[in-house]
């Protein structure tokens, strides 16, 4: 089977939830050292994925998604909106999630950002 060089595994890991990019490290053990060190992007999808010492290998990132940051209330917000939206557009109304935002700050100072 041919292999991948680590610059192109840290780019498909650049795609995947953090939880995928973690789980494929720890399947292959080849990719573990080379591709971590070429991850620049990780998308964070849930509080708990955000656990300081499992991101020290993840070097060289340059860009955090995280997606769980806003959580959405189940309200509804009908009403009418500056630069052209419709009267009657559904918009959901969100709130920012408490945990995440706790948890946020010490994780990104891990990368220095």
């Amino acid at each position: 089977t041919p292999r991948l060089p680590a610059p192109v595994w840290g780019r498909v890991l650049d795609f995947l939830p953090y939880t995928e990019v973690r789980s494929a490290l720890r399947i292959c053990k080849s990719i573990l050292v080379d591709s971590a060190r070429c991850v620049k992007t990780l998308n964070i999808m849930k509080s708990s994925e955000m656990y300081i010492p499992a991101t020290r290998r993840f070097a060289n990132v340059e860009e955090v998604n995280i997606l769980c940051l806003l959580k959405g209330t189940g309200e509804r917000d009908d009403g009418e909106y500056e630069g052209g939206y419709r009267r009657g557009t559904y918009f959901e109304k969100f709130t920012i999630s408490a945990d995440v935002a706790s948890r946020t700050m010490p994780f990104l100072a891990t990368f220095g950002m």
